[in-house]
């Protein structure tokens, strides 16, 4: 099991870098870096973590429920890309994260460890679940990363750093094949471009798919109305009368359908009339969500449950502010200074950007998520002179061993032939 656990981990963390179809060669800076031997059967992370874990995903989600429109996030995906950023952060910026993430009683070094054991975890499925989850980091080529922090990574988190010249574009077609390969092509991609002040991604790719431990039968698959805040609409509902795990909560009632592994479920809540989702969510806190699925009771339940697929992608900028994570996202006063050798002060978040995908049928549940974060250079350095070659001017060209010129010309017209 042991060996199984080992070659698992270092399978992953060779194809966390498959580059398929890119053509940009990228160095790998994680070539003298040795990852430490992760626990084959980690115990379950303690209440501390599990607790910071959940108030986080139910706070993240109540903030991101004021996007209109289907939302749908990840929480843990976010967890992990910040939790890899945070090995970087230092001061105020460190403090402010762990509140962030709900994890004020925990030390770094034990929040590393916790998301060690807890993906090892969630990854250590059978064969009718497929849980993987990657991580990478990738730095603009010159940049200086500080050796500490990619051990780290590389240590908790089996994240993969590569340096890339982000000023050609190739660069983001490198990034967009990692992540399509990480979400087996439910994500093609999370980079439409990459500004000059960028300097480094911090990246996680959660995929999930499992078949339901009782499947719907597809004979009774029927079409039906959607009762859509725009107006009703057609869609097509999994129907099945059975004994299941009902759940109640204060404004609404729902279900608890397992996939065939055990340790995984989905679940759907359905709010009273007159209850809006989003207010329900906001009454929603970890402590109510953990109670409502501990009191669950099997029940005879007749359910009729959209069949669906959706895709959905923000900025989570605003949510994490919200969360109190405001100093990492301010050029004058973040401190990213463990992410560079020189421990410079001059780094911060310019972005958080998150995709999922969810896929719900007869069979089952597939689902993905990527969580980019974008760290910039607070300020380019200055230009001594500005030129701007708008206007005639003269040009040529000009052997600079002798100064002797081999072409002068005086450009009036660039469109003129």
């Amino acid at each position: 099991m042991k060996k199984r656990i080992l070659l698992l981990f270092s399978l992953l963390l060779a194809a966390a870098f498959v580059l398929s179809s890119c053509a940009q060669p990228a160095t790998n800076l994680m070539a003298g870096v040795h990852a430490a031997e992760w626990p084959a059967s980690p115990a379950e992370p303690d209440s501390k973590f599990t607790g910071a874990v959940s108030d986080f995903s139910w706070r993240l989600f109540q903030e991101s429920t004021k996007n209109s429109g289907n939302v749908l996030i990840s929480p843990a995906s976010v967890y992990f890309a910040l939790a890899m950023t945070l090995n970087g952060a230092d001061q105020d910026t460190r403090t402010a994260m762990l509140k962030a993430l709900s994890a004020n009683g925990l030390t770094v070094d034990e929040l590393n460890k916790s998301c060690r054991d807890w993906a090892t975890l969630l990854m250590n499925t059978n064969k009718t679940t497929k849980l993987s989850i990657a991580n990478s980091i990738w730095y603009r080529d010159g940049f200086a990363a500080d050796k500490d922090f990619l051990q780290r990574n590389a240590d908790f988190y089996a994240a993969a750093a590569k340096t890339l010249d982000f000023d050609q574009e190739d660069s983001v077609k490198t990034i967009n094949a990692w992540v399509k390969d990480a979400t087996k092509g439910t994500i093609d991609k999370i980079l439409d471009k990459i500004n000059p002040e960028v300097m480094m991604y911090l990246i996680n790719a959660v995929y999930f798919k499992a078949d339901w431990q009782t499947q719907f039968d597809a004979a009774k698959t029927a079409a039906g109305k959607f009762a859509a805040p725009a107006g009703e609409v057609d869609v097509k509902y999994l129907s099945r009368t059975d004994s299941m795990d009902y759940l109640q909560a204060d404004d609404g009632e729902g279900i608890l359908l397992p996939y065939k592994d055990g340790r995984y479920a989905f679940m759907a809540i359905l709010p009273n009339e007159g209850t809006a989702p989003r207010d329900l969510v906001l009454e929603l806190t970890a402590e109510k969500a953990a109670a409502m699925l501990q009191g669950r009771k099997t029940q005879s339940v007749d359910l009729r449950l959209p069949k669906f697929e959706t895709r959905y992608e923000d900025s989570l900028l605003d949510e994490l502010k919200t969360l109190g994570m405001e100093v990492a996202f301010d050029p004058d006063q973040a401190d990213f200074s463990l992410m560079n050798a020189a421990h410079a002060k001059n780094l911060y978040i310019s972005e958080v950007k998150h995709k999922t995908f969810c896929r719900v049928d007869e069979l089952g549940t597939e689902a993905a998520a990527v969580t980019s974060v974008e760290v910039k250079l607070t300020s380019m350095p200055a230009s001594d002179h500005q030129l701007n070659f708008n206007r005639p001017f003269i040009y040529g060209i000009v052997d600079t061993t002798t100064g002797a010129p081999l072409f002068l010309g005086i450009m009036e017209n660039p469109a003129a032939q």
